[in-house]
């Protein structure tokens, strides 16, 4: 199988397109996939939480709790319920 792809954000809605393409070299057969993902803001994940009744206790950029930073890969968030 070929894979491909291509990918498109729309920093307006915070929503990123991504289209996949597979070509079965054995058939010729091509297929098609689409994804989109919404990213949330770190400011906008705090209002979410807190509106329903999380406090958070840290928050990491990395799944290895690497600190946060506008740069980040990922938003990791450590909350309670309050």
């Amino acid at each position: 199988v070929d894979s491909s792809g291509t990918q498109h954000y729309d920093p307006a809605t915070g929503l990123m397109r991504y289209d996949i393409f597979r070509t079965i070299r054995r058939t010729g057969e091509r297929r098609t996939a689409h994804i989109t993902i919404k990213f949330t803001s770190l400011e906008r994940l705090r209002e979410l939480l807190s509106a329903a009744g999380f406090s958070i206790e840290q928050t990491y950029g990395t799944h290895r709790r690497d600190p946060w930073t506008p740069e980040a890969p990922e938003i990791v968030i450590v909350a309670r319920r309050a």
